[in-house]
């Protein structure tokens, strides 16, 4: 299977074999959540890029399984709040909105 792009809503993703990534999104979103996969593979990463000028996102909540988190990039959106994670997410874990 080729790299596809995929676009869910507003929500924007390259996916491949493996895993999908998210690649942009609306910028006048408050909430983001992603899902647990799209096109049957899991969502795994969030490409840095996407959260450039996201000033009106306050909660982004994270699928079960996410390889990488665009973490310096997260400064790029002010108004964040909340990270929420999923319970099954083996690699990272929240605990009221705090990652």
């Amino acid at each position: 299977m080729e790299n596809k792009s995929i676009q869910m809503d507003d929500l924007h993703y390259q996916v491949s074999e493996e895993s999908a990534v998210l690649t942009s999104f609306n910028k006048d979103r408050t909430t983001l959540e992603l899902p647990n996969q799209v096109e049957g593979v899991p969502v795994c990463d969030i490409l840095p890029s996407a959260l450039d000028g996201c000033n009106s996102l306050r909660d982004i909540s994270l699928p079960m399984r996410m390889d990488m988190l665009p973490m310096p990039e997260l400064k790029d959106c002010p108004n964040l709040e909340a990270i929420r994670v999923s319970p099954l997410n083996e690699e990272y874990s929240s605990n009221d909105g705090i990652l």
